[in-house]
Protein backbone atom coordinates (compact mmCIF):
# COMPACT_ATOMS: atom_id res chain seq x y z
CA UNK A 1 0.00 0.00 0.00
CA UNK A 2 1.27 3.46 -0.87
CA UNK A 3 -0.02 6.63 0.73
CA UNK A 4 0.39 9.91 -1.10
CA UNK A 5 0.04 13.19 0.72
CA UNK A 6 0.73 16.38 -1.19
CA UNK A 7 2.77 19.05 0.55
CA UNK A 8 0.88 22.13 1.66
CA UNK A 9 2.63 24.61 -0.61
CA UNK A 10 2.02 22.56 -3.76
CA UNK A 11 -1.35 21.06 -2.93
CA UNK A 12 -3.61 23.54 -4.70
CA UNK A 13 -1.46 23.48 -7.83
CA UNK A 14 -1.21 19.71 -7.94
CA UNK A 15 -4.95 19.27 -7.45
CA UNK A 16 -5.34 20.56 -10.99
CA UNK A 17 -3.55 17.48 -12.24
CA UNK A 18 -5.29 14.87 -10.04
CA UNK A 19 -5.96 12.36 -11.52
CA UNK A 20 -4.42 12.45 -15.01
CA UNK A 21 -3.83 9.96 -17.74
CA UNK A 22 -0.54 9.37 -19.44
CA UNK A 23 0.30 10.87 -22.82
CA UNK A 24 -1.78 8.23 -24.61
CA UNK A 25 -5.37 9.28 -25.22
CA UNK A 26 -8.04 6.92 -23.91
CA UNK A 27 -9.59 4.69 -26.60
CA UNK A 28 -13.08 3.25 -26.52
CA UNK A 29 -13.11 -0.43 -27.44
CA UNK A 30 -15.38 -3.44 -27.19
CA UNK A 31 -14.37 -5.03 -23.91
CA UNK A 32 -14.14 -8.81 -24.33
CA UNK A 33 -13.75 -11.01 -21.27
CA UNK A 34 -13.86 -7.95 -19.04
CA UNK A 35 -13.59 -8.40 -15.32
CA UNK A 36 -14.72 -6.73 -12.12
CA UNK A 37 -12.73 -4.90 -9.47
CA UNK A 38 -14.62 -4.63 -6.20
CA UNK A 39 -13.85 -4.11 -2.56
CA UNK A 40 -14.37 -1.90 0.45
CA UNK A 41 -12.87 1.22 1.98
CA UNK A 42 -12.84 1.11 5.78
CA UNK A 43 -11.77 3.36 8.62
CA UNK A 44 -9.29 2.18 11.24
CA UNK A 45 -9.11 3.70 14.72
CA UNK A 46 -10.96 6.62 16.22
CA UNK A 47 -12.63 9.24 14.07
CA UNK A 48 -11.05 12.65 14.78
CA UNK A 49 -13.43 15.09 16.43
CA UNK A 50 -12.53 17.84 13.96
CA UNK A 51 -14.15 15.81 11.16
CA UNK A 52 -17.55 16.73 12.58
CA UNK A 53 -16.68 20.27 13.66
CA UNK A 54 -19.82 22.38 14.09
CA UNK A 55 -19.86 25.84 12.56
CA UNK A 56 -22.40 28.35 13.91
CA UNK A 57 -24.83 29.76 11.36
CA UNK A 58 -25.53 33.51 11.41
CA UNK A 59 -28.99 34.36 12.78
CA UNK A 60 -30.22 35.71 9.43
CA UNK A 61 -29.22 32.46 7.71
CA UNK A 62 -30.68 29.98 10.20
CA UNK A 63 -34.12 29.83 8.62
CA UNK A 64 -33.05 29.28 4.98
CA UNK A 65 -30.22 26.93 6.03
CA UNK A 66 -32.64 25.15 8.42
CA UNK A 67 -30.14 24.91 11.25
CA UNK A 68 -28.32 26.91 13.89
CA UNK A 69 -25.10 24.97 13.49
CA UNK A 70 -23.64 23.02 10.57
CA UNK A 71 -21.67 19.83 11.10
CA UNK A 72 -18.91 19.61 8.53
CA UNK A 73 -19.62 15.88 8.18
CA UNK A 74 -16.26 15.08 6.58
CA UNK A 75 -16.23 11.39 7.52
CA UNK A 76 -19.35 9.36 6.74
CA UNK A 77 -18.83 6.10 8.56
CA UNK A 78 -21.03 3.04 8.80
CA UNK A 79 -20.90 2.07 12.46
CA UNK A 80 -21.41 -1.63 11.79
CA UNK A 81 -18.95 -2.22 8.94
CA UNK A 82 -16.61 0.76 9.56
CA UNK A 83 -17.05 1.40 5.86
CA UNK A 84 -16.15 4.89 4.62
CA UNK A 85 -18.85 6.30 2.34
CA UNK A 86 -18.20 8.91 -0.33
CA UNK A 87 -14.70 7.76 -1.28
CA UNK A 88 -13.92 8.11 -4.99
CA UNK A 89 -12.23 4.95 -6.32
CA UNK A 90 -10.64 4.89 -9.77
CA UNK A 91 -8.05 3.29 -12.00
CA UNK A 92 -5.15 5.71 -12.19
CA UNK A 93 -4.14 5.04 -15.79
CA UNK A 94 -5.90 2.97 -18.42
CA UNK A 95 -5.38 3.32 -22.16
CA UNK A 96 -8.51 1.61 -23.50
CA UNK A 97 -11.83 0.26 -22.30
CA UNK A 98 -15.58 0.72 -22.27
CA UNK A 99 -17.39 3.71 -23.69
CA UNK A 100 -17.04 7.05 -21.93
CA UNK A 101 -20.36 8.72 -21.03
CA UNK A 102 -21.11 11.92 -22.91
CA UNK A 103 -20.29 15.31 -21.39
CA UNK A 104 -23.09 16.44 -19.10
CA UNK A 105 -23.43 13.10 -17.29
CA UNK A 106 -22.30 12.48 -13.70
CA UNK A 107 -20.38 9.20 -13.92
CA UNK A 108 -21.23 8.38 -10.30
CA UNK A 109 -24.99 8.36 -10.92
CA UNK A 110 -25.35 7.94 -14.69
CA UNK A 111 -27.69 10.94 -14.63
CA UNK A 112 -27.45 14.62 -15.56
CA UNK A 113 -24.56 16.41 -13.84
CA UNK A 114 -26.82 18.52 -11.64
CA UNK A 115 -25.43 20.53 -8.73
CA UNK A 116 -28.02 21.82 -6.27
CA UNK A 117 -27.71 23.96 -3.15
CA UNK A 118 -29.89 22.48 -0.43
CA UNK A 119 -29.97 23.68 3.18
CA UNK A 120 -26.75 25.59 2.46
CA UNK A 121 -24.85 22.51 1.26
CA UNK A 122 -23.80 21.38 -2.20
CA UNK A 123 -25.84 18.39 -3.28
CA UNK A 124 -24.12 16.22 -4.31
CA UNK A 125 -20.79 17.36 -2.93
CA UNK A 126 -18.78 14.92 -5.10
CA UNK A 127 -19.17 14.42 -8.83
CA UNK A 128 -17.23 12.90 -11.73
CA UNK A 129 -17.73 14.30 -15.25
CA UNK A 130 -16.13 14.30 -18.69
CA UNK A 131 -14.20 17.28 -20.04
CA UNK A 132 -16.45 19.77 -21.80
CA UNK A 133 -19.33 19.19 -19.40
CA UNK A 134 -21.67 22.09 -18.82
CA UNK A 135 -23.00 21.56 -15.32
CA UNK A 136 -26.64 22.16 -14.54
CA UNK A 137 -26.54 24.31 -11.40
CA UNK A 138 -29.54 25.37 -9.35
CA UNK A 139 -30.49 26.44 -5.84
CA UNK A 140 -33.28 25.07 -3.67
CA UNK A 141 -32.52 27.56 -0.90
CA UNK A 142 -34.37 30.77 -0.21
CA UNK A 143 -31.14 32.68 0.34
CA UNK A 144 -28.43 34.05 -1.97
CA UNK A 145 -25.57 31.70 -2.87
CA UNK A 146 -22.62 31.71 -5.19
CA UNK A 147 -20.67 28.83 -6.68
CA UNK A 148 -16.95 29.57 -6.78
CA UNK A 149 -15.26 26.85 -8.84
CA UNK A 150 -11.48 26.52 -8.94
CA UNK A 151 -9.12 23.98 -10.46
CA UNK A 152 -5.88 24.50 -8.57
CA UNK A 153 -5.16 28.24 -8.71
CA UNK A 154 -7.39 28.82 -11.76
CA UNK A 155 -10.90 30.14 -11.24
CA UNK A 156 -13.26 28.48 -13.72
CA UNK A 157 -16.35 30.43 -12.73
CA UNK A 158 -17.96 32.29 -9.84
CA UNK A 159 -21.73 32.40 -10.33
CA UNK A 160 -24.39 34.06 -8.20
CA UNK A 161 -27.71 32.43 -7.35
CA UNK A 162 -29.76 35.20 -5.80
CA UNK A 163 -33.13 33.47 -5.98
CA UNK A 164 -34.52 30.05 -5.20
CA UNK A 165 -35.14 28.03 -8.35
CA UNK A 166 -32.53 29.78 -10.50
CA UNK A 167 -31.01 27.28 -12.93
CA UNK A 168 -28.01 27.72 -15.19
CA UNK A 169 -26.55 25.39 -17.81
CA UNK A 170 -24.46 27.03 -20.49
CA UNK A 171 -20.90 28.03 -21.30
CA UNK A 172 -20.71 29.81 -17.93
CA UNK A 173 -21.02 26.49 -16.08
CA UNK A 174 -18.44 24.61 -18.15
CA UNK A 175 -15.79 22.59 -16.32
CA UNK A 176 -13.40 23.18 -19.20
CA UNK A 177 -11.44 20.63 -21.21
CA UNK A 178 -8.60 19.89 -18.81
CA UNK A 179 -8.70 16.86 -16.48
CA UNK A 180 -8.28 17.56 -12.79
CA UNK A 181 -10.18 18.22 -9.58
CA UNK A 182 -12.40 21.27 -9.16
CA UNK A 183 -13.06 22.57 -5.66
CA UNK A 184 -16.30 24.41 -4.89
CA UNK A 185 -16.96 27.09 -2.29
CA UNK A 186 -19.54 29.71 -1.37
CA UNK A 187 -18.55 33.30 -0.56
CA UNK A 188 -22.09 34.47 0.21
CA UNK A 189 -22.01 33.91 3.95
CA UNK A 190 -21.76 30.11 3.93
CA UNK A 191 -18.03 29.38 4.37
CA UNK A 192 -18.64 25.74 5.34
CA UNK A 193 -19.99 24.84 1.89
CA UNK A 194 -17.54 22.56 0.09
CA UNK A 195 -17.63 20.25 -2.92
CA UNK A 196 -15.41 18.50 -5.45
CA UNK A 197 -15.82 17.69 -9.13
CA UNK A 198 -13.41 15.30 -10.84
CA UNK A 199 -12.98 16.03 -14.55
CA UNK A 200 -11.77 12.78 -16.11
CA UNK A 201 -10.96 11.20 -19.46
CA UNK A 202 -11.96 7.60 -18.81
CA UNK A 203 -15.04 5.98 -17.23
CA UNK A 204 -13.45 3.74 -14.59
CA UNK A 205 -14.51 5.81 -11.58
CA UNK A 206 -16.97 5.00 -8.84
CA UNK A 207 -17.88 6.08 -5.32
CA UNK A 208 -18.26 3.97 -2.19
CA UNK A 209 -21.76 3.33 -0.86
CA UNK A 210 -22.99 3.72 2.71
CA UNK A 211 -20.96 0.66 3.78
CA UNK A 212 -17.82 1.75 1.96
CA UNK A 213 -18.21 -0.79 -0.84
CA UNK A 214 -17.36 -0.18 -4.49
CA UNK A 215 -17.36 -1.98 -7.84
CA UNK A 216 -15.87 -1.28 -11.26
CA UNK A 217 -17.29 -3.40 -14.11
CA UNK A 218 -16.22 -4.24 -17.67
CA UNK A 219 -12.54 -3.70 -16.93
CA UNK A 220 -10.16 -5.14 -19.56
CA UNK A 221 -7.73 -7.71 -18.15
CA UNK A 222 -4.41 -6.22 -17.12
CA UNK A 223 -2.32 -4.71 -14.34
CA UNK A 224 -3.55 -1.48 -12.81
CA UNK A 225 -3.03 0.95 -9.99
CA UNK A 226 -6.28 1.48 -8.10
CA UNK A 227 -6.68 4.70 -6.12
CA UNK A 228 -9.05 5.60 -3.27
CA UNK A 229 -9.51 9.38 -2.98
CA UNK A 230 -11.12 11.17 -0.05
CA UNK A 231 -11.38 14.88 0.87
CA UNK A 232 -9.45 16.01 3.91
CA UNK A 233 -11.25 15.70 7.23
CA UNK A 234 -9.12 18.37 8.93
CA UNK A 235 -10.82 21.77 8.88
CA UNK A 236 -9.24 25.03 9.87
CA UNK A 237 -11.96 27.44 10.98
CA UNK A 238 -11.05 31.12 10.47
CA UNK A 239 -12.73 33.76 12.62
CA UNK A 240 -12.62 37.56 12.58
CA UNK A 241 -12.01 39.78 15.60
CA UNK A 242 -15.65 39.43 16.68
CA UNK A 243 -15.51 35.63 16.58
CA UNK A 244 -17.57 35.33 13.40
CA UNK A 245 -16.56 32.44 11.14
CA UNK A 246 -15.27 33.90 7.87
CA UNK A 247 -13.69 30.86 6.24
CA UNK A 248 -13.26 27.11 6.57
CA UNK A 249 -10.11 25.66 5.01
CA UNK A 250 -9.11 22.04 4.48
CA UNK A 251 -5.93 20.10 3.98
CA UNK A 252 -5.24 18.40 0.64
CA UNK A 253 -7.28 15.32 -0.24
CA UNK A 254 -5.86 11.97 0.82
CA UNK A 255 -5.14 9.17 -1.65
CA UNK A 256 -4.32 5.54 -0.93
CA UNK A 257 -3.30 3.33 -3.85
CA UNK A 258 -2.82 -0.38 -4.47
CA UNK A 259 -1.67 -2.46 -7.41
CA UNK A 260 -4.16 -4.97 -8.80
CA UNK A 261 -3.95 -7.65 -11.47
CA UNK A 262 -7.18 -8.57 -13.20
CA UNK A 263 -7.49 -11.78 -15.19
CA UNK A 264 -9.88 -12.12 -18.12
CA UNK A 265 -13.47 -12.57 -16.93
CA UNK A 266 -12.37 -12.65 -13.29
CA UNK A 267 -13.13 -10.62 -10.18
CA UNK A 268 -10.36 -8.96 -8.18
CA UNK A 269 -10.95 -7.78 -4.61
CA UNK A 270 -9.12 -4.77 -3.21
CA UNK A 271 -9.43 -3.43 0.33
CA UNK A 272 -8.39 0.08 1.40
CA UNK A 273 -7.91 1.39 4.93
CA UNK A 274 -7.97 5.04 5.98
CA UNK A 275 -7.05 6.41 9.39
CA UNK A 276 -6.72 9.77 11.11
CA UNK A 277 -2.94 10.02 10.84
CA UNK A 278 -3.01 10.04 7.02
CA UNK A 279 -3.88 13.75 7.02
CA UNK A 280 -2.91 14.85 10.49
CA UNK A 281 -0.79 17.90 9.69
CA UNK A 282 -1.32 18.76 6.04
CA UNK A 283 -3.35 21.80 4.99
CA UNK A 284 -3.62 23.91 1.87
Amino acid sequence: MRVRLVATVLASMLMASWPVLGAEKYREIEVLNGGVIRGQVTWEGEVPKEASTEVPVAAAQQAPCRCRKVSLDRIRLDEKTRGLAGTIVFIEKISAGKKMPSPGIDLLTGKEALLDQVNCRYTPDRMVVAPGTQLAITSSDNTPHNVNARMGVEQLFNLQFANKGTRLKDERTSVGNKPGVISLGCNAGHPWMSGYIHVVEHPYYTVTDAEGRFELKDVPPGKYKLVAWHPSWQPRVIRDSTGKVTDVQYGPPVEVSKDVTLEAGATATVEFTFSADLARTKRR
